[in-house]
Protein backbone atom coordinates (compact mmCIF):
# COMPACT_ATOMS: atom_id res chain seq x y z
CA UNK A 1 0.00 0.00 0.00
CA UNK A 2 3.00 2.26 0.75
CA UNK A 3 4.38 1.46 -2.62
CA UNK A 4 1.75 2.40 -4.33
CA UNK A 5 0.84 5.49 -2.60
CA UNK A 6 4.61 6.26 -3.06
CA UNK A 7 3.90 5.78 -7.32
CA UNK A 8 1.11 7.86 -7.01
CA UNK A 9 2.55 10.91 -5.50
CA UNK A 10 5.55 10.43 -7.81
CA UNK A 11 3.60 10.09 -10.88
CA UNK A 12 1.23 13.49 -10.08
CA UNK A 13 4.58 15.35 -9.03
CA UNK A 14 5.48 14.93 -12.79
CA UNK A 15 2.34 15.76 -14.27
CA UNK A 16 2.57 18.74 -11.95
CA UNK A 17 6.29 19.38 -12.98
CA UNK A 18 5.08 18.99 -16.82
CA UNK A 19 2.95 21.35 -16.74
CA UNK A 20 5.18 24.09 -15.15
CA UNK A 21 7.87 23.52 -17.24
CA UNK A 22 5.16 23.99 -20.36
CA UNK A 23 3.45 27.32 -18.81
CA UNK A 24 5.77 29.74 -19.74
CA UNK A 25 4.97 28.68 -23.09
CA UNK A 26 1.54 29.19 -23.72
CA UNK A 27 1.88 33.29 -24.39
CA UNK A 28 3.99 32.18 -27.56
CA UNK A 29 1.55 33.61 -30.08
CA UNK A 30 1.81 32.51 -33.93
CA UNK A 31 4.38 32.17 -35.73
CA UNK A 32 6.00 30.73 -39.24
CA UNK A 33 3.43 28.59 -39.89
CA UNK A 34 0.96 29.03 -38.49
CA UNK A 35 0.02 31.50 -40.76
CA UNK A 36 -0.83 29.56 -43.31
CA UNK A 37 -2.74 27.68 -40.98
CA UNK A 38 -4.72 30.62 -39.70
CA UNK A 39 -5.84 31.75 -42.76
CA UNK A 40 -6.64 28.29 -44.34
CA UNK A 41 -8.60 28.24 -41.09
CA UNK A 42 -10.31 31.27 -41.41
CA UNK A 43 -10.75 30.91 -45.31
CA UNK A 44 -12.83 27.47 -44.86
CA UNK A 45 -16.41 27.52 -44.19
CA UNK A 46 -16.26 23.94 -43.19
CA UNK A 47 -13.85 21.19 -42.28
CA UNK A 48 -14.87 19.44 -45.47
CA UNK A 49 -13.27 22.10 -47.32
CA UNK A 50 -9.84 21.61 -46.17
CA UNK A 51 -9.96 18.26 -47.69
CA UNK A 52 -9.36 19.48 -51.22
CA UNK A 53 -5.80 20.56 -51.90
CA UNK A 54 -4.88 24.29 -51.80
CA UNK A 55 -2.34 26.35 -53.14
CA UNK A 56 -2.14 28.64 -49.63
CA UNK A 57 -0.76 25.81 -47.71
CA UNK A 58 2.89 24.22 -47.95
CA UNK A 59 1.73 20.86 -47.48
CA UNK A 60 -1.34 18.59 -47.55
CA UNK A 61 -2.24 17.62 -44.30
CA UNK A 62 -6.19 17.81 -44.25
CA UNK A 63 -6.41 15.86 -40.91
CA UNK A 64 -4.02 18.56 -39.40
CA UNK A 65 -5.90 21.52 -41.14
CA UNK A 66 -9.23 20.02 -39.58
CA UNK A 67 -7.68 19.46 -36.05
CA UNK A 68 -6.53 23.08 -36.67
CA UNK A 69 -9.76 24.60 -37.87
CA UNK A 70 -11.58 23.12 -35.16
CA UNK A 71 -9.15 25.09 -32.79
CA UNK A 72 -9.96 28.29 -34.31
CA UNK A 73 -13.33 27.57 -34.19
CA UNK A 74 -12.91 26.77 -30.20
CA UNK A 75 -10.13 29.28 -29.46
CA UNK A 76 -10.47 32.18 -31.86
CA UNK A 77 -6.34 33.69 -31.64
CA UNK A 78 -5.86 33.15 -28.28
CA UNK A 79 -2.53 31.40 -29.12
CA UNK A 80 -1.93 29.86 -25.66
CA UNK A 81 -4.85 27.36 -25.99
CA UNK A 82 -3.54 26.13 -28.98
CA UNK A 83 -0.37 25.07 -28.01
CA UNK A 84 -2.27 24.05 -24.17
CA UNK A 85 -4.00 22.10 -26.53
CA UNK A 86 -0.41 20.63 -27.99
CA UNK A 87 0.89 20.02 -24.50
CA UNK A 88 -2.18 17.85 -23.53
CA UNK A 89 -2.10 15.72 -26.67
CA UNK A 90 2.07 15.38 -26.17
CA UNK A 91 0.15 14.02 -22.50
CA UNK A 92 -1.73 11.98 -24.03
CA UNK A 93 1.15 10.31 -25.93
CA UNK A 94 3.00 9.66 -22.67
CA UNK A 95 0.69 7.77 -21.31
CA UNK A 96 -0.01 6.13 -24.59
CA UNK A 97 3.96 4.93 -24.66
CA UNK A 98 3.85 3.77 -21.07
CA UNK A 99 1.09 1.87 -22.07
CA UNK A 100 2.77 0.78 -24.95
CA UNK A 101 6.08 -0.16 -23.45
CA UNK A 102 4.66 -2.49 -20.58
CA UNK A 103 2.61 -4.51 -23.77
CA UNK A 104 6.41 -4.85 -24.98
CA UNK A 105 7.77 -6.33 -22.13
CA UNK A 106 9.43 -3.81 -20.18
CA UNK A 107 9.06 -3.52 -16.08
CA UNK A 108 6.91 -0.96 -14.44
CA UNK A 109 9.56 1.11 -12.98
CA UNK A 110 11.57 1.03 -16.48
CA UNK A 111 8.36 1.80 -18.38
CA UNK A 112 7.09 4.58 -15.81
CA UNK A 113 10.93 6.53 -16.16
CA UNK A 114 11.09 6.52 -20.37
CA UNK A 115 7.50 8.20 -20.42
CA UNK A 116 7.99 10.69 -17.57
CA UNK A 117 11.39 11.70 -19.52
CA UNK A 118 9.61 11.87 -22.88
CA UNK A 119 6.68 13.82 -21.17
CA UNK A 120 9.77 16.30 -19.75
CA UNK A 121 10.85 16.60 -23.09
CA UNK A 122 13.95 14.64 -22.55
CA UNK A 123 15.59 14.19 -26.40
CA UNK A 124 13.11 15.97 -28.26
CA UNK A 125 13.22 19.27 -26.02
CA UNK A 126 9.61 20.35 -26.87
CA UNK A 127 9.73 22.27 -29.87
CA UNK A 128 6.78 20.06 -31.44
CA UNK A 129 4.51 21.00 -28.42
CA UNK A 130 5.38 24.95 -27.73
CA UNK A 131 4.24 25.82 -31.31
CA UNK A 132 0.63 26.13 -32.41
CA UNK A 133 0.53 24.74 -35.92
CA UNK A 134 2.21 21.37 -34.87
CA UNK A 135 -0.73 19.23 -33.65
CA UNK A 136 -0.45 17.46 -36.40
CA UNK A 137 2.65 15.93 -35.45
CA UNK A 138 1.44 15.05 -32.35
CA UNK A 139 -1.23 13.37 -33.39
CA UNK A 140 0.63 11.40 -35.83
CA UNK A 141 2.66 10.12 -33.22
CA UNK A 142 -0.91 9.26 -30.95
CA UNK A 143 -2.30 7.52 -34.23
CA UNK A 144 0.84 5.47 -34.81
CA UNK A 145 1.20 4.90 -31.20
CA UNK A 146 -2.83 3.73 -31.13
CA UNK A 147 -1.98 1.62 -34.13
CA UNK A 148 1.01 -0.38 -32.36
CA UNK A 149 -1.25 -0.80 -29.36
CA UNK A 150 -4.18 -2.19 -31.76
CA UNK A 151 -1.19 -4.48 -33.22
CA UNK A 152 -0.22 -6.23 -30.33
CA UNK A 153 -3.99 -7.03 -29.03
CA UNK A 154 -6.11 -10.25 -30.29
CA UNK A 155 -9.40 -8.11 -30.74
CA UNK A 156 -11.67 -9.54 -34.62
CA UNK A 157 -11.48 -5.80 -35.34
CA UNK A 158 -7.60 -5.67 -35.46
CA UNK A 159 -7.12 -5.41 -39.24
CA UNK A 160 -9.96 -2.99 -40.05
CA UNK A 161 -8.73 -0.51 -36.80
CA UNK A 162 -5.28 -0.67 -38.30
CA UNK A 163 -6.15 0.30 -42.01
CA UNK A 164 -8.22 3.12 -40.48
CA UNK A 165 -5.18 4.61 -38.87
CA UNK A 166 -2.72 3.66 -41.79
CA UNK A 167 -5.28 6.24 -43.93
CA UNK A 168 -5.57 8.91 -41.09
CA UNK A 169 -1.59 8.87 -39.68
CA UNK A 170 -0.28 10.17 -43.14
CA UNK A 171 -2.79 12.86 -43.24
CA UNK A 172 -1.80 14.47 -39.93
CA UNK A 173 1.61 14.57 -41.02
CA UNK A 174 3.94 13.19 -43.29
CA UNK A 175 6.40 11.02 -40.46
CA UNK A 176 2.43 8.75 -40.24
CA UNK A 177 3.94 7.06 -42.81
CA UNK A 178 6.39 5.04 -40.10
CA UNK A 179 3.23 3.54 -38.88
CA UNK A 180 2.94 0.78 -41.39
CA UNK A 181 6.76 0.03 -41.08
CA UNK A 182 6.89 0.47 -37.58
CA UNK A 183 4.15 -2.73 -37.39
CA UNK A 184 6.20 -4.94 -39.80
CA UNK A 185 8.80 -4.30 -37.65
CA UNK A 186 7.72 -5.28 -34.57
CA UNK A 187 6.34 -8.54 -35.99
CA UNK A 188 9.37 -9.16 -37.57
CA UNK A 189 11.58 -8.60 -34.43
CA UNK A 190 9.40 -10.36 -32.69
CA UNK A 191 9.06 -13.75 -34.82
CA UNK A 192 6.01 -12.63 -36.65
CA UNK A 193 7.63 -13.75 -39.99
CA UNK A 194 4.42 -15.49 -41.62
CA UNK A 195 3.33 -14.62 -45.40
CA UNK A 196 -0.14 -13.20 -43.89
CA UNK A 197 2.15 -10.88 -41.72
CA UNK A 198 3.99 -9.10 -44.62
CA UNK A 199 0.88 -8.85 -46.78
CA UNK A 200 -0.59 -6.75 -43.50
CA UNK A 201 2.29 -4.80 -43.76
CA UNK A 202 2.06 -4.27 -47.44
CA UNK A 203 -1.49 -3.71 -47.68
CA UNK A 204 -1.59 -0.90 -44.61
CA UNK A 205 1.80 0.35 -46.44
CA UNK A 206 -0.01 0.69 -49.76
CA UNK A 207 -3.38 1.90 -48.27
CA UNK A 208 -2.03 5.04 -46.14
CA UNK A 209 1.25 5.56 -48.33
CA UNK A 210 -0.65 5.44 -51.74
CA UNK A 211 -3.75 7.60 -50.64
CA UNK A 212 -1.12 10.42 -49.29
CA UNK A 213 0.51 10.03 -52.14
CA UNK A 214 -2.18 10.76 -54.90
CA UNK A 215 -3.14 13.72 -52.28
CA UNK A 216 0.01 15.50 -52.58
CA UNK A 217 0.18 14.81 -56.37
CA UNK A 218 -2.94 16.89 -56.26
CA UNK A 219 -1.91 19.08 -54.22
CA UNK A 220 1.52 19.98 -56.19
CA UNK A 221 4.32 19.96 -53.10
CA UNK A 222 7.18 17.54 -54.36
CA UNK A 223 9.64 19.37 -55.09
CA UNK A 224 13.66 18.60 -56.60
CA UNK A 225 15.20 19.81 -53.54
CA UNK A 226 13.25 17.34 -51.63
CA UNK A 227 14.54 14.51 -53.71
CA UNK A 228 17.59 12.15 -52.42
CA UNK A 229 19.08 13.03 -55.90
CA UNK A 230 19.20 16.54 -55.20
CA UNK A 231 20.96 16.35 -51.67
CA UNK A 232 22.96 13.97 -52.15
CA UNK A 233 23.77 10.82 -49.88
CA UNK A 234 26.66 12.56 -47.84
CA UNK A 235 24.40 14.95 -47.21
CA UNK A 236 21.91 12.95 -46.42
CA UNK A 237 23.95 10.39 -44.43
CA UNK A 238 25.69 13.35 -42.48
CA UNK A 239 22.19 14.92 -41.96
CA UNK A 240 20.74 11.87 -40.45
CA UNK A 241 24.18 11.31 -38.08
CA UNK A 242 23.32 15.33 -36.75
CA UNK A 243 19.65 14.48 -35.90
CA UNK A 244 21.11 11.42 -33.66
CA UNK A 245 23.85 13.67 -32.23
CA UNK A 246 21.39 16.56 -31.91
CA UNK A 247 19.60 14.65 -29.38
CA UNK A 248 22.54 14.26 -27.16
CA UNK A 249 24.10 17.88 -28.29
CA UNK A 250 20.59 19.92 -28.61
CA UNK A 251 22.30 23.01 -29.90
CA UNK A 252 21.21 24.56 -33.01
CA UNK A 253 23.05 26.74 -35.63
CA UNK A 254 21.25 30.18 -36.48
CA UNK A 255 22.10 33.39 -38.17
CA UNK A 256 21.62 35.39 -34.95
CA UNK A 257 23.76 32.84 -33.02
CA UNK A 258 27.06 33.61 -35.67
CA UNK A 259 26.23 37.36 -35.69
CA UNK A 260 26.29 38.27 -32.40
CA UNK A 261 28.10 35.97 -30.53
CA UNK A 262 31.98 35.99 -30.23
CA UNK A 263 33.61 32.37 -31.20
CA UNK A 264 29.88 31.13 -32.52
CA UNK A 265 31.43 30.29 -35.89
CA UNK A 266 34.06 28.04 -34.19
CA UNK A 267 31.69 26.43 -31.61
CA UNK A 268 29.58 26.02 -34.71
CA UNK A 269 32.53 24.13 -36.27
CA UNK A 270 33.55 22.06 -33.39
CA UNK A 271 29.86 20.74 -32.96
CA UNK A 272 29.81 19.96 -36.86
CA UNK A 273 32.84 17.23 -35.62
CA UNK A 274 31.34 16.58 -32.84
CA UNK A 275 27.94 16.17 -33.05
CA UNK A 276 27.92 13.27 -35.93
CA UNK A 277 30.37 11.27 -33.63
CA UNK A 278 27.63 10.99 -30.80
CA UNK A 279 25.19 10.10 -33.45
CA UNK A 280 27.43 7.80 -34.66
CA UNK A 281 27.82 6.24 -31.40
CA UNK A 282 24.16 6.40 -30.37
CA UNK A 283 23.51 5.00 -33.87
CA UNK A 284 25.34 2.70 -33.27
CA UNK A 285 24.11 1.17 -30.04
CA UNK A 286 20.77 1.21 -31.20
CA UNK A 287 21.72 -0.96 -33.79
CA UNK A 288 23.48 -3.11 -31.82
CA UNK A 289 19.93 -3.38 -29.67
CA UNK A 290 18.11 -4.28 -33.02
CA UNK A 291 20.17 -7.10 -34.08
CA UNK A 292 21.14 -8.66 -30.75
CA UNK A 293 19.17 -12.12 -30.41
CA UNK A 294 16.84 -11.91 -26.95
CA UNK A 295 14.60 -8.93 -25.59
CA UNK A 296 12.36 -8.55 -28.64
CA UNK A 297 10.91 -5.90 -27.66
CA UNK A 298 13.86 -4.05 -26.91
CA UNK A 299 15.57 -5.13 -30.28
CA UNK A 300 11.90 -3.13 -31.75
CA UNK A 301 12.92 0.30 -29.64
CA UNK A 302 16.22 0.11 -31.35
CA UNK A 303 14.59 -0.23 -34.70
CA UNK A 304 12.41 2.45 -34.06
CA UNK A 305 14.65 4.66 -33.11
CA UNK A 306 16.98 3.95 -36.31
CA UNK A 307 13.98 3.94 -38.55
CA UNK A 308 12.31 7.33 -36.87
CA UNK A 309 15.32 9.65 -37.52
CA UNK A 310 15.51 8.62 -41.12
CA UNK A 311 12.50 10.66 -43.19
CA UNK A 312 13.97 14.01 -42.05
CA UNK A 313 17.55 13.35 -43.10
CA UNK A 314 16.22 13.65 -46.67
CA UNK A 315 14.42 17.26 -45.91
CA UNK A 316 16.98 20.08 -46.45
CA UNK A 317 18.09 22.81 -44.19
CA UNK A 318 19.45 25.79 -44.61
CA UNK A 319 23.30 25.77 -44.33
CA UNK A 320 22.77 22.23 -42.63
CA UNK A 321 20.90 24.03 -39.37
CA UNK A 322 19.08 20.97 -38.41
CA UNK A 323 15.47 21.37 -36.76
CA UNK A 324 14.47 20.21 -33.01
CA UNK A 325 10.99 19.32 -33.55
CA UNK A 326 11.95 16.58 -36.21
CA UNK A 327 13.22 14.63 -33.01
CA UNK A 328 9.89 14.22 -31.50
CA UNK A 329 9.22 10.27 -32.95
CA UNK A 330 12.48 9.23 -32.14
CA UNK A 331 12.88 10.68 -28.79
CA UNK A 332 10.17 8.28 -27.24
CA UNK A 333 12.37 4.94 -28.16
CA UNK A 334 15.20 6.83 -27.07
CA UNK A 335 14.26 7.33 -23.54
CA UNK A 336 12.82 4.01 -23.41
CA UNK A 337 16.37 2.81 -24.26
CA UNK A 338 17.74 4.96 -21.48
CA UNK A 339 15.53 4.18 -18.60
CA UNK A 340 16.91 1.16 -18.50
CA UNK A 341 20.31 2.05 -18.06
CA UNK A 342 19.58 4.82 -15.73
CA UNK A 343 18.25 1.99 -13.37
CA UNK A 344 21.19 -0.13 -14.19
CA UNK A 345 22.80 2.78 -12.79
CA UNK A 346 20.40 2.78 -9.47
CA UNK A 347 21.29 -0.83 -8.59
CA UNK A 348 24.95 0.28 -8.41
CA UNK A 349 24.66 3.85 -7.25
CA UNK A 350 21.52 5.69 -6.67
CA UNK A 351 23.29 9.40 -6.78
CA UNK A 352 24.92 8.04 -9.89
CA UNK A 353 21.35 7.44 -11.37
CA UNK A 354 19.92 10.62 -10.14
CA UNK A 355 22.48 12.69 -11.56
CA UNK A 356 21.77 11.22 -14.77
CA UNK A 357 18.08 11.68 -14.94
CA UNK A 358 18.93 14.86 -13.51
CA UNK A 359 21.37 16.14 -16.34
CA UNK A 360 19.18 15.04 -19.14
CA UNK A 361 15.70 16.66 -17.63
CA UNK A 362 17.38 20.08 -16.26
CA UNK A 363 19.18 20.02 -19.95
CA UNK A 364 15.94 19.40 -21.67
CA UNK A 365 13.73 22.35 -19.33
CA UNK A 366 16.94 24.56 -20.22
CA UNK A 367 16.75 24.53 -23.54
CA UNK A 368 12.67 24.48 -23.27
CA UNK A 369 12.40 27.50 -21.55
CA UNK A 370 15.58 28.93 -23.93
CA UNK A 371 13.56 28.24 -26.99
CA UNK A 372 10.57 29.33 -25.50
CA UNK A 373 11.79 33.15 -24.36
CA UNK A 374 13.06 33.46 -27.89
CA UNK A 375 9.46 32.41 -29.76
CA UNK A 376 7.99 35.03 -27.31
CA UNK A 377 9.63 37.86 -28.70
CA UNK A 378 8.89 36.52 -32.22
CA UNK A 379 5.27 36.01 -31.76
CA UNK A 380 5.01 39.89 -29.92
CA UNK A 381 7.38 41.01 -33.21
CA UNK A 382 4.83 39.70 -35.28
CA UNK A 383 1.19 40.42 -33.23
CA UNK A 384 0.48 43.43 -35.63
CA UNK A 385 -0.03 40.52 -37.97
CA UNK A 386 -3.21 39.35 -36.76
CA UNK A 387 -5.01 42.71 -38.06
CA UNK A 388 -4.93 41.37 -41.58
CA UNK A 389 -6.88 37.78 -40.68
CA UNK A 390 -10.60 39.59 -40.83
CA UNK A 391 -10.78 41.01 -37.82
CA UNK A 392 -13.10 38.32 -36.34
CA UNK A 393 -11.36 38.43 -32.91
CA UNK A 394 -10.15 41.13 -30.46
Amino acid sequence: MLRENRQKLLTALVLLAGLCLYAPAMDNGFRADDWQFLAAALGSESAGDLLIPRDDVAFYRPVALTLFWLEERLFGFRGGLYILFNFLLHALNAALAFRLLRRLGQDPAAAGLASALFYLGVFHYSKQVTWACTGGGLLAVTLILAALLVDLGRARTRLPRLMLLAVLAPFAHELGLLLAPLIFLRGLLGGQTNRRRALEAASLLLLGGGLWMLGNLAHGVTTPEQTLGASGPLAVASRYLGYAGLMLLPLQESAAARATLPGAGALMAVLGVLRPLLGLAAIGGALALAIRPGDDGRRFLGAWFLLALAPYAFVPTPAGWLDLRYLYPAALPACALAAPLILRAAAWRRWTAILMAGALIVTAAGLTLLLERGYDRQAKAEAHRLENLGGRYP
